[in-house]
C-alpha cells in the first residue's frame, strides 16, 4: 500500500497566522510532514511526499501515482477566533467508510501520545483533498494554532521534539490501518 503525504497550503496561500509566534501554517507543516515521512520510512511503509506550490497540484499528483488501495494524508494545523477552543480532529470524505477508518486510527494515535482534546472525526464534503482525490484521503488538524496553550506547547517548547511526536503518532495511525488492509487481504 503506498501512502501519499501533502503538505496543507502552498506557498502563496500559507493558511492561517498564528499570531502568537508570527508565523505561517504552511511554514510549520513544511518540517512535520518531513518527519512524518521519516516515520512512515522507518516503519517500512511505502511512502511518497507530493510537493506543489499551487495548492490543488497535490490532487492531481495523488491521483496520477495512487492505486485503489492507496491512501493519502494532508497535514494541517487548525485555527480558530475563539482562541479558547482547542484539541485534535481528523477530517475525511463524507460517506467514506475506509475514510472513517482511516480517520479514526490517526485520530486514536493522536490522542493516546498527544493528550489533547476531542474534537472527533469530521465528516466533510468541500475540501478538494477530500472529494477529489481518487484513493482513501484524510486531512489531519492535531491542534489550534489560535490556542496560546496548545502553541506553547507544541512550537514554543522543544518544538522539534513536538512535531516529530506528532508526526510519530500520525505514523502509527497509518500502521495501524495498513495492518488491517493487509490482514483483510
Amino acid at each position: 500500500m503506498k501512502v501519499f503525504v501533502s503538505v496543507g497550503h502552498d506557498v502563496r496561500r500559507k493558511g492561517a497566522k498564528c499570531e502568537i509566534i508570527n508565523e505561517y501554517e504552511y511554514d510549520l507543516l513544511i518540517p512535520l510532514t518531513q518527519y512524518l515521512m521519516e516515520e512512515l520510512v522507518d516503519m517500512r511503509i511505502d511512502a511518497v511526499k507530493v510537493y506543489s506550490d499551487i495548492l490543488g497540484n497535490a490532487v492531481e499528483e495523488v491521483n496520477k501515482h495512487c492505486e485503489s488501495d492507496s491512501i493519502a494524508i494532508e497535514t494541517h494545523f487548525n485555527n480558530f477566533s475563539d482562541t479558547s477552543v482547542g484539541g485534535c480532529e481528523t477530517l475525511y470524505c463524507k460517506g467514506s467508510s475506509k475514510g472513517k477508518e482511516l480517520a479514526g486510527d490517526i485520530q486514536n494515535s493522536l490522542l493516546a501520545n498527544l493528550q489533547v482534546k476531542d474534537r472527533g472525526l469530521l465528516e466533510r464534503d468541500n475540501l478538494a483533498f477530500l472529494t477529489k482525490v481518487t484513493c482513501v484521503s484524510i486531512i489531519t488538524e492535531p491542534f489550534f494554532l489560535s490556542n496560546k496553550k496548545e502553541v506553547e506547547r507544541f512550537l514554543e517548547n522543544d518544538r522539534e521534539d513536538n512535531l516529530r511526536n506528532i508526526a510519530y503518532s500520525i505514523a502509527i495511525g497509518v500502521k495501524d490501518y495498513v495492518n488491517k488492509a493487509e490482514k483483510e487481504g
